[in-house]
């Protein structure tokens, strides 16, 4: 790595708090207009000193979102699309992250054998000069590879590579859904906790997938586990209430197994279709303790949208959120586009 190309700059506790609120206030948990948590809240929340605190406020003010006033509460001034990109941010993605980098090619050597189980890596200063970067760098390279468990990091002894044991195996969840005659059934996991029903209001994402905003709904919770493995899992149904209007069964026994819903439905409004979103972010705080994350461990969510298959109009929200460890298994079947030639 020549010391003249540019060096990716690692990124501050900070940014990184200010990229969580930020991601809670793109998915509706903090609308527009609303009060932040004081300091002292998200001191506890994020595990971080006040300095941390006001510093990521100052970011989310920088890039727009909050308002942020001398003596009065931060406010949501807006719902971001995304990160803010500053000529600085852009640099550096110019840059490749060259941490990542440095990070990479240690992993390699440590997986190919060239640093075996015990041995220490190059100190912080040989490596500034075997591979021509810079001190932070270096040091998130190191903060990269432990969170990765290939290295301890032990003061006065350097950076110790782990022994490696072969990952188990990742566990699949099955998202099929089939059908024998007025009979639903899906593959069900144990609850690890008794169901709890709620009253929400619609927002965020999943208002957007029910085309629904700012509209009553009950909210079922349920906690999973998968006994194979010991992940937990959380399973959240949104029932709109101009659902639960035209089937008042689901009104009646919300918390009743997800295919009497279905079977419920179909007997109300006719035929289903089915569809599903899938994806990962970083777990929060709540989360994390919840389903009993590791720090570095992401977050697996998928939205699965139940609509009336001759009208199209969304009736029911899951929202499934598993370990990133894990694997999704969904059955295919193809689609005949009307109008398709024939060969």
């Amino acid at each position: 790595m020549p010391a003249s190309e540019p060096i990716g700059r690692p990124r501050h506790m900070h940014e990184q708090v200010a990229d969580r609120i930020a991601e809670q206030i793109r998915t509706g948990h903090y609308k527009t207009g609303e009060r932040l948590p004081s300091e002292a809240d998200m001191v506890e929340a994020y595990d971080v000193g006040r300095t941390t605190v006001r510093k990521a406020l100052a970011e989310l003010r920088d890039r727009g979102i909050i308002d942020v006033q001398q003596g009065k509460p931060s406010t949501v001034r807006k719902r971001p699309s995304g990160r803010r990109v500053t000529p600085a941010a852009s640099a550096e993605a110019r840059t490749g992250r060259r941490y990542l980098q440095l990070a990479q090619l240690l992993a390699e050597q440590i997986n190919s054998g060239e640093y075996a189980p015990g041995t220490r890596l190059p100190s912080e200063n040989d490596m500034v000069e075997a591979y021509g970067v810079g001190k932070a760098t270096v040091r998130a390279a190191i903060a990269e590879l432990r969170s990765l468990g290939l290295i301890d990091v032990r003061q006065g002894k350097g950076s110790i590579v782990r022994a490696q044991t072969a990952p188990a195996p990742a566990q699949a969840v099955n998202r099929s859904i089939s059908r024998t005659a007025s009979v639903w059934s899906i593959p069900e996991l144990p609850e690890a906790e008794a169901p709890t029903v709620s009253r929400t209001t619609l927002d965020g994402l999943v208002a957007s997938l029910l085309g629904q905003q700012d509209q009553d709904a009950l909210s079922v919770d349920r906690l999973l586990f998968d006994p194979s493995s010991g992940a937990r899992i959380a399973h959240r149904l949104f029932i709109p209430m101009a659902t639960a209007a035209d089937t008042p069964s689901l009104a009646r026994t919300p918390d009743a197994p997800v295919t009497e819903a279905y079977a419920q439905l179909a007997e109300s409004v006719g035929p289903l279709a089915f569809y599903e979103e899938v994806t990962a972010r970083a777990p929060l705080p709540d989360e994390r303790a919840a389903l009993e994350l590791r720090d570095s461990s992401p977050l697996l969510v998928t939205y699965r949208i139940t609509s009336a298959a001759d009208t199209g109009r969304p009736l029911l929200c899951e929202e499934l959120k598993a370990p990133g460890t894990m694997r999704l298994r969904f059955p295919l079947t193809p689609n005949e586009h009307a109008g398709a030639a024939r060969p």
